[in-house]
């Protein structure tokens, strides 16, 4: 027969692994919502990317439209002028 020290001490090594189980599982508990908050801040900055990146190609649209449109007057009016034989220097 055993002795009660002996399954004193049996009790207590299970028990202290059971410890180490559950910190062992609440560690990775902890690593697996930290991973989650950091994915998740990643796709909510990737969602702010684009939406900024749509908008930037919105503005260069605008800003092409309106550089072609002034481009265009000013070839229409160097025409004008050069029909009124005007000379004019532009320096650049």
């Amino acid at each position: 027969m055993m002795t009660n020290d002996s399954l004193t001490s049996k009790w207590r090594d299970k028990i202290m692994e059971g410890a180490e189980g559950l910190r062992t599982v609440e560690c990775l508990r902890g690593r697996l919502l930290a991973e989650r908050a950091a994915s998740k801040a990643a796709n909510d900055e990737s969602e702010q990317i684009t939406k900024k990146l749509i908008e930037l190609e919105k503005q260069l649209k605008m800003e092409i439209r309106s550089r072609n449109k002034a481009e265009k007057r000013l070839r229409f009016l160097m025409k004008k002028l050069d029909s009124l034989n005007i000379i004019i220097c532009f320096s650049r």
